[in-house]
């Protein structure tokens, strides 16, 4: 449940090689009055599928590689700070990108392995950019 590292030892990346579903806090410790975890700017997760609603994640994260990912929830990072995310990959299995996913996020680049959508499209896709201001959307997957 906790992931502690009051002595800095964890730096830059976080590694979760097995992780499939994400469900809430992954947080650098400041709601109780600590600053753990400042050095992480990456967490790898290859193979989670699913972040919950409200997952509130507070770690200064500058990029994410989410090739696996299926459903991302409403509201991921924490409500507390802009993140200072700069570059989130989105694979090609994503199914469900909620309307205000990144909507913590401002300035970053999402990249996401499918192709654009059509100008008619109303499902999630036409919600890009999922909340996140001054932001830019890549779509990069070939139309078949």
């Amino acid at each position: 449940e906790y992931l502690g590292d009051n002595i800095d030892v964890i730096t830059n990346v976080l590694s979760f090689p097995n992780l499939e579903y994400m469900g809430r806090e992954i947080s650098n410790g400041q709601d109780t009055g600590t600053t753990y975890r400042q050095n992480i700017t990456q967490i790898l997760t290859p193979k989670l599928k699913c972040i919950k609603d409200q997952a509130h994640i507070s770690l200064p994260l500058t990029s994410w590689d989410l090739p696996d990912i299926e459903y991302i929830g409403d509201s991921i990072f924490t409500s507390l700070q802009t993140a200072p995310i700069q570059t989130i990959n989105i694979g090609s299995k994503v199914k469900t990108i909620k309307s205000t996913a990144f909507d913590r996020v401002d300035g970053a680049t999402i990249n996401i392995d499918l192709p654009a959508p059509d100008a008619g499209d109303t499902s999630w896709k036409a919600d890009a950019p999922w909340g996140a201001t001054n932001t830019t959307v890549n779509w990069t997957g070939i139309v078949q």
